[in-house]
């Protein structure tokens, strides 16, 4: 049989082999979906928190939901049901479409309020306590998936960790502009790790390159 000399890494299944290993060529048709989703999902989340951050305009948030619906939702689905379905990978599968219904929730609720204001959406005190136990939910949602990690690899750590602070910071955020600034820099630093460790695991399978953080880990 044909084999294929490439260099064989999972990011999110935690398994790592600093040589090329054969495999079959059929084997290499099925492509690694998560560096997609994280590229998806970094991305997206980079865009918004510019805004959180002040670094550019609330009139950018316009922009950042056609992403949302497209790259950060869509794309970033379809990688979980990738993992979850070719790859047995329940975590990742779970994780990507899980943020991935998110952004494109997040979305339509944008698109809803900006263009149906009618709809008699008022943020008013009921309304920022909703939104704060929203956030902090899916900060301890995002702590659930950060506790694998423990025994998966450092970018996945530092992406998860960073992510579930920002949530946290976020629900602070709705009571104070201060706590939502400092959101903003921490969910930057989110999207920018996820974006380092999507082309850690693409560089390694394609170059051979190993970069730092991408080595399995064991804390638990």
């Amino acid at each position: 049989m044909v084999k294929d000399t490439r260099a064989v890494t999972d990011v999110e299944g935690g398994n790592f082999s600093p040589e090329p290993s054969p495999q079959p060529v059929w084997s290499a048709a099925i492509g690694n979906p998560a560096p997609l989703g994280l590229l998806a999902f970094g991305m997206t989340t980079f865009f918004l928190m510019t805004v959180d951050s002040l670094w550019s305009s609330k009139v950018f948030v316009g922009s950042v939901m056609g992403y949302a619906f497209a790259y950060g939702g869509f794309a970033q689905m379809v990688a979980g049901v990738l993992e979850q379905l070719l790859k047995g990978n329940t975590f990742a599968g779970s994780a990507f479409f899980s943020y991935g219904s998110f952004w494109i929730s997040w979305a339509f609720f944008q698109t809803m309020t900006r263009l149906h204001p009618d709809l008699g959406f008022t943020p008013d005190a009921g309304f920022k306590v909703g939104e704060c136990i929203l956030r902090a939910a899916w900060g301890f949602l995002t702590f659930g998936f950060f506790v694998p990690t423990l025994r998966k690899n450092g970018c996945l750590m530092v992406v998860f960790g960073s992510l579930a602070t920002t949530f946290w910071l976020l629900a602070g955020g709705v009571y104070s502009p201060t706590v939502n600034h400092a959101a903003g820099y921490v969910g930057a630093f989110c999207g920018l790790s996820a974006i380092y460790a999507a082309f850690a695991e693409i560089y390694h399978e394609s170059l051979g390159v190993t970069f730092p953080g991408l080595k399995p880990i064991r804390f638990i």
